[in-house]
């Protein structure tokens, strides 16, 4: 049986792919420019420390070929070319670290809106663990745009603007548990939404937090009770 699946696979119709030694050699000082700590480059900066680096014919290459051998190694995580400023990211992983002092500082909200003002994440102002190394300023605030930029394309966040500022808000973080209410209210009202859930929700609740004509009294995660400011209740 094997031999006749073998015998009736037309090998010559499937196209080979190999790897250039060029490509190998550039993957391997890429890789070592990483060992050795370095975390951010211009594309520019990186193809002419790579020709300092190989030397011969291996030092001769296009920035077509370049920018393919960053494609190869971003597929595994290995480096990351950010969309903005021809940066090449040689440590994808800072982000993951920053993005843990977001939902760390997200935490700490005794009120766990889930909601954190987006100048206080592009600024750095977060709640950083004890172990956490931080980058000098100037590689920290193109790291955190980079951050921001992913969270934002990949939904994990909204951005929604009030009064005090643009907030990022988060629909999973906002957690806090409402006790069962001990009476009805006087009026009871029910809208339809189309959307997702949650992300509606959390948007409405921040919303309302900022809102200068409201007062809000508890926040919860599948209810919110505000009052106006003739302290009216509205739950």
């Amino acid at each position: 049986m094997k031999q006749a699946i073998l015998d009736g696979i037309d090998w010559e119709s499937i196209p080979w792919r190999t790897s250039p030694v060029l490509f190998k050699r550039l993957k391997e000082e890429i890789v070592r420019l990483k060992d050795e700590g370095r975390v951010l480059m211009r594309f520019n900066e990186l193809r002419e420390s790579l020709q300092l680096q190989m030397s011969g014919e291996d030092g001769r290459f296009t920035d077509n070929e370049l920018k393919a051998v960053v494609g190869l190694l971003a597929g595994p995580g290995a480096v990351w070319e950010l969309k903005f400023g021809s940066w090449v990211l040689l440590q994808p992983e800072r982000i993951n670290a920053y993005a843990q002092a977001v939902i760390g500082t997200l935490r700490q909200d005794k009120c766990e809106r889930g909601c954190i003002p987006e100048e206080k994440v592009l600024s750095g102002d977060l709640t950083y663990q004890s172990s956490s190394e931080r980058l000098p300023v100037d590689e920290e605030r193109i790291v955190l745009l980079a951050m921001h930029q992913l969270l934002v394309e990949q939904a994990l966040c909204l951005r929604e603007h009030t009064p005090e500022g643009t907030q990022l808000i988060f629909p999973s973080y906002y957690r806090r548990e409402r006790p069962e209410l001990t009476g009805e209210p006087a009026t009871q009202v029910s809208y339809r939404f189309h959307g997702f859930l949650d992300d509606i929700y959390a948007t409405l609740v921040v919303r309302l937090h900022y809102d200068p004509m409201t007062v809000n009294d508890e926040l919860w995660r599948y209810a919110a009770d505000f009052r106006t400011l003739t302290g009216k209740q509205l739950a």
